[in-house]
């Protein structure tokens, strides 16, 4: 529950707020599932939801004064589930949207070649924002591009064979990328242990720092997560 309250979020381990956060939305999720399956339209839903945390921001931060640039106002701008539900509806409605096979779908399906160009020219625009920002506000970066972005590339590759994708599926990468929010989960806490050897910071220092990290998320992964699972 520490996503509820920005002054708990980053307690103990703050990466697991994505945790408290999730669990809302899978709570959430026989709800939102009745409402979308109800409607008919696709792009007006992703419209309204896709602009609802942009309005947000502007609405908090410059009619109520809210600074979302101080840790409490970031940390409840980031971690704050009601402020990310726009993105899980988004995700509920694209699953819908490639069930049901609507047009767009079925062009992705149909032009390979095309979808594969977009595909790869959306993926490096997404990395390339990372650096520059396009002069976007930092806090809302993530909604006003990100989310569009990787609604797209998810949407591409679950309809076609995209060119040079193979990339991401040879096994050791595919157990990482499985892995990765597992070491998203304990990087943190795995440093602030390390921290506690007092062993002086440097190249090898780092190197040892991501292996054990590696290390270990694969081992919980292995032994935690997919028995949970």
């Amino acid at each position: 529950l520490q996503s509820w309250h920005p002054r708990l979020t980053p307690a103990w381990n703050s990466p697991a707020w994505s945790l408290s956060v999730e669990a809302f939305f899978y709570l959430l999720f026989p709800i939102v599932l009745y409402f979308i399956l109800n409607r008919r339209t696709y792009w007006k839903s992703l419209l309204v939801f896709y602009l609802i945390p942009i309005l947000l921001y502007f609405i908090i931060s410059k009619g109520f004064h809210l600074d979302f640039n101080n840790s409490i106002g970031g940390t409840f701008w980031r971690s704050f589930p009601l402020l990310r539900v726009s993105e899980f509806i988004i995700g509920v409605i694209l699953g819908k949207a490639y069930i049901k096979r609507i047009r767009l779908v079925t062009w992705f399906s149909n032009n390979s070649l095309f979808s594969s160009l977009i595909f790869w020219i959306i993926l490096f625009l997404s990395l390339f924002s990372l650096l520059g920002g396009f002069g976007i506000p930092r806090k809302i970066h993530a909604s006003v591009l990100l989310v569009p972005c990787f609604s797209l590339m998810i949407l591409i590759l679950a309809s076609t064979k995209v060119k040079f994708s193979s990339i991401f599926s040879n096994s050791v990468i595919h157990l990482l990328g499985q892995a990765s929010f597992t070491l998203y989960i304990i990087h943190q806490p795995v440093l602030y242990y390390l921290n506690l050897l007092n062993i002086p910071h440097s190249s090898i220092y780092f190197v040892l720092y991501i292996f054990i990290t590696i290390i270990l998320s694969l081992f919980i992964y292995k032994f935690f997560e997919i028995p949970l699972q």
